[in-house]
């Protein structure tokens, strides 16, 4: 199999069927991160498409010392902070749809998934609250269950950093949970266990 410098090295050249096979490797991952950092709402495949036509662009400023697929990460998370900041997205009104994965529960009945999503809907209004650099790492953290090393090498920091933005954040979203929890009851025990 081809390396992704190699696919890179191609692209530069002109080749642009080099570039479609890097989006073709990484596109899926992109997406689920999105997905998770911004919440089931239809606006991460804007984001998503911007981190492609980025990459493209700054191609020729890839560092082949440093892994394509952290590069491309880094790209993905300034473009989903410059959106966040830029967004100003008060609430997510949109459930995941019938065919998303995240909606599939098999062997799950309806009163758990209209609870599943009764809690993610006050995860992601919690989120909401958050500065775009802490929602990154506790997005990873939390929903994609990465460590604070592989966060750190994504986005460029040291560890130390990631897990003071993770707890913080964390201490931020539960303290928002429970403000919530107290308007309206719902029972937030499998919610704190994720964050």
């Amino acid at each position: 199999m081809v390396s992704d410098e190699e696919l890179v090295t191609r692209t530069l050249a002109g080749e642009e069927r080099a570039f479609r096979e890097l989006y073709g490797r990484h596109h899926a991952v992109i997406t689920r991160r999105l997905r998770r950092l911004l919440g089931p709402a239809h606006d991460y495949e804007d984001v998503l498409q911007v981190t492609f036509v980025e990459a493209h662009r700054s191609l020729a400023r890839f560092d082949k010392g440093r892994p394509f697929i952290a590069w491309l990460h880094g790209i993905a998370f300034r473009q989903a902070a410059n959106h966040l900041r830029s967004a100003r997205r008060t609430r997510w009104l949109r459930f995941w749809g019938p065919n998303e994965p995240e909606a599939q529960a098999d062997g799950v009945g309806l009163e758990d998934q209209t609870i599943r999503r009764q809690l993610l809907v006050r995860l992601y209004q919690a989120m909401d609250e958050l500065p775009a650099k802490k929602r990154i790492a506790f997005s990873l953290h939390a929903l994609d269950g990465l460590g604070f090393s592989e966060i750190g090498e994504l986005l460029g920091e040291s560890p130390q950093t990631i897990r003071a933005r993770v707890l913080s954040a964390r201490e931020q979203v539960l303290k928002h949970l429970r403000r919530a929890s107290q308007k309206v009851p719902l029972d937030l025990e499998g919610l704190e266990q994720l964050v």
